[in-house]
């Protein structure tokens, strides 16, 4: 069975604190998917898995066991993260954007 580990996209906003004499503007931006990190055991151990090669030109891919797989998700211009537990997964396969395409980054796993 086939998962997407990570949303292409994520929507965020920047906080900005008051700057006296100042109005501030916040505009809504769409984040594209930039990268990935895979980690055995929950990140904040920073126990991250270092992947190989994939079988495509420019992807990479990670191969596991039967512990669970965390994912932190990094969007191109944000600050922002996401990270989920993926529970036990046989193996992932990210591929990034390319560079003049329209198709987005991608993290796809195999449980």
């Amino acid at each position: 069975m086939q998962i997407t580990a990570c949303p292409p996209v994520i929507e965020d906003t920047q906080s900005v604190k008051p700057v006296s004499g100042w109005t501030v503007s916040v505009y809504k931006h769409s984040r594209p998917l930039k990268g990935v990190m895979l980690y055995v055991g929950e990140p904040s151990k920073r126990r991250s898995v270092m992947p190989v090669p994939g079988k495509k030109k420019g992807t990479q891919t990670w191969g596991f066991g039967k512990t669970d797989t965390w994912v932190e998700c990094e969007y191109t211009g944000s600050a922002a993260t996401l990270t989920r537990n993926l529970g036990a997964v046989r193996s992932c396969d990210f591929t990034p954007q390319q560079g003049g395409t329209s198709n987005p980054a991608s993290l796809v796993c195999e449980k």
